[in-house]
């Protein structure tokens, strides 16, 4: 077997959540290295991270945000990396009415040869070397019913 096919990867990681009152936290770090993960057998690290809080102001009302943070590092090549920042709220308008706002940003440093698209990324530098943003993907606003 060539030994581009035989990868081996070291990932570690962890994640932590915690609540005060209204107020509510998680957030999580992985970390993995691959050995042969490109074609011609380099190695390659990625660095993950997620972050999200939210706090309730009222009963009826929930506001947050979610910031998520990707770096590759192949060996011999470009760093890229990608950030994406998810604020929102939440307004409980009636017992059986939902509304909710949220927007995305997005700030991207290079790209890998596939694009963000695999990683649900919107930001597209125009080669590994180029920098987008932080620009606005993004901005939703939902009406939900329940009857």
């Amino acid at each position: 077997m060539d030994a581009t096919q035989e990868d081996d990867a070291l990932v570690f990681g962890g994640s932590a959540r915690g609540q005060w009152g209204g107020f509510e936290l998680d957030t999580g770090l992985l970390y993995q290295k691959d050995n042969h993960a490109l074609a011609d057998g380099s190695s390659a690290h990625a660095l993950a991270s997620w972050n999200e809080a939210t706090y309730a102001i009222f009963p009826w009302l929930v506001a947050g945000m979610r910031i998520d943070y990707l770096r590759l590092q192949p060996n011999g090549g470009a760093t890229v990396s990608d950030l994406r920042i998810v604020p929102g709220v939440v307004a409980l308008v009636r017992p059986n009415l939902k509304l909710t706002l949220v927007a995305s940003l997005e700030r991207a440093d290079g790209a890998p040869d596939a694009g963000w698209e695999p990683a649900a990324g919107l930001a597209a530098p125009a080669d590994p070397t180029a920098a987008v943003g932080p620009e606005l993907e993004a901005m939703q606003l939902a009406l939900f019913y329940a009857y």
